[in-house]
């Protein structure tokens, strides 16, 4: 009975955070290539523990809690090679779990960062490298609460209705409309694997304008 419970629980919480009030679910767009080519694996002593992002010339964007070794490695796919790049740790906020990373050389398309977070119901899609994986797409719609305990542990993170698998922490969360970043996966839900917690881009901002 539990379970039954448990089971309609999260499927009242999906509607809700889908069809805001009387809004009607936005339709989902076609994604365009380079959303993919500026998204690369992250490597801590040669294990793949997230994603992260090009956000200017070689200058990468990942969550802080992915930095777990003493020797941090990008790596991407292009023109069917994976190319491998020694990283430097630059700004990191354990607290808001941002961290901005920098190679020598990169050929990730730069992605553009939202001047804000969409609104409550906007589609949005996480495109992480679960391991041993290129880039792929998880589809979803952007919330906003989050609970109490989350708000206490990592504060600042909004919600979106998509799963964060092992090896996304630190992908770019794209608005579908707009075509620009409005975030970074930070971890997911403990109960609930279809929701993810994300780090809005304002947080992101400050972070490196910090460095």
């Amino acid at each position: 009975m539990a379970k039954a419970y448990a089971v309609l629980a999260s499927f009242a919480l999906v509607l809700a955070l889908k069809w805001p009030g009387e809004a009607k679910p936005k339709a989902w767009k076609t994604i365009p290539a380079d959303w993919y080519e500026s998204t690369c694996q992250v490597l801590s002593d040669g294990i793949i523990t997230g994603s992260g992002f090009c956000v200017g010339k070689d200058r990468i964007v990942t969550a802080a809690h992915v930095l777990a070794g003493s020797e941090i490695k990008i790596q991407y796919r292009r023109h069917g090679q994976w190319h491998i790049h020694l990283a430097e740790i630059g700004a990191v906020n354990a607290v808001y779990d941002v961290a901005e990373l920098k190679v020598l050389f990169c050929e990730m398309p730069p992605a553009p960062l939202a001047k804000a977070e969409p609104g409550w119901g906007e589609p949005v899609a996480i495109i992480g490298c679960p391991q041993r994986h290129e880039p792929m797409p998880q589809l979803g719609y952007w919330g906003e609460n989050v609970p109490s305990w989350v708000d206490a542990y990592r504060p600042g993170l909004k919600t979106i209705t998509a799963p964060n698998h092992v090896g996304t922490s630190g992908a770019p969360v794209w608005d579908l409309n707009e075509g620009t970043v409005v975030g970074i996966t930070s971890c997911k839900d403990s109960e609930f694997h279809h929701l993810s917690y994300i780090t809005p881009v304002e947080i992101i901002k400050e972070v490196l304008d910090s460095e």
